[in-house]
């Protein structure tokens, strides 16, 4: 997986993206350490906006790091609700539910724009729906159709940025 840094520049300027790879290798493993590490990369190079098409339903020491991480960032990041059908009110899916100025929290909608029975939802904790299902997306070596709050997620960041 990669965090998507998106760097917002006047409109005379496209905007840039810059991937930052968190998990990979053989076994595709990875750590909410590499994302702290790559979201304070992102800050060094000034992006504006972070991706972030994962998250966790437990707290740890790391995702409270990472909730430090977030609120001592300028970045406005951009997070999956998760794909369980449950309020994030009740069962918080971090850091999409770090109820924080700069988190926007994402669920996914179907092609009819309605919920699906796999869309988080929480009135306090989800902010907004985007399309999320049957989503051609990059998969090693080749293409897949997937459904899932990640796959909604990459569409709010570019329009945050022309905002």
């Amino acid at each position: 997986l990669f965090i998507y840094i998106f760097s917002f520049i006047p409109f005379s300027t496209p905007i840039k993206i810059m991937p930052l790879k968190i998990h990979g290798g053989e076994k595709a493993s990875g750590s909410v350490a590499n994302a702290i590490k790559a979201i304070k990369y992102a800050v060094m190079m000034e992006a504006d906006i972070c991706n972030i098409s994962w998250g966790s339903s437990s707290i740890t020491s790391s995702i409270t790091t990472l909730e430090q991480t977030i609120l001592e960032s300028d970045l406005l990041f951009v997070a999956a609700a998760g794909n369980t059908g449950s309020d994030n009110d009740q069962v918080p899916m971090y850091p999409a539910s770090f109820r924080h100025d700069n988190v926007i929290s994402v669920t996914f909608v179907n092609q009819y724009g309605f919920l699906t029975a796999n869309s988080n939802f929480g009135s306090g904790s989800v902010d907004i729906a985007a399309p999320g299902t049957n989503i051609c997306s990059t998969v090693v070596g080749d293409y897949s159709h997937m459904s899932g709050s990640s796959m909604a997620v990459p569409y709010v960041p570019p329009i945050a940025a022309l905002i």
